[in-house]
């Protein structure tokens, strides 16, 4: 959990209680790694994926419905721009 927490920017205490409600809600389950009993993956259920599914489509759509709200002809250099806060964003992070 150490690892993954880290990746994600999190404390332990803070996925071990996400990880809970999704195995809780049916949404991921547990699975212990074969070499070290300490270690386990969470991996989608069938629901999961369904729900994940769902989100990919409503972000797919909201974000077509943003670009189509930007004035025409800008939209490849407003998405050049994102690209550049994003950069600056992972910098100040580090």
């Amino acid at each position: 959990m150490g690892e993954a927490a880290a990746h994600l920017g999190v404390d332990v205490s803070t996925l071990t209680r996400i990880a809970a409600l999704l195995i809780r809600d049916n949404l991921v389950n547990k699975t212990p790694e074969d070499q070290d009993k300490r270690r386990f993956g969470l991996n989608l259920t069938d629901l999961g994926r369904e729900k994940t599914l769902v989100i990919q489509q409503e972000v797919r759509i909201y974000y077509r419905r943003l670009i189509e709200e930007l004035p025409p002809g800008h939209v490849r250099e407003i998405m050049e721009s994102v690209k550049l806060l994003s950069v600056a964003m992972e910098k100040a992070l580090a």
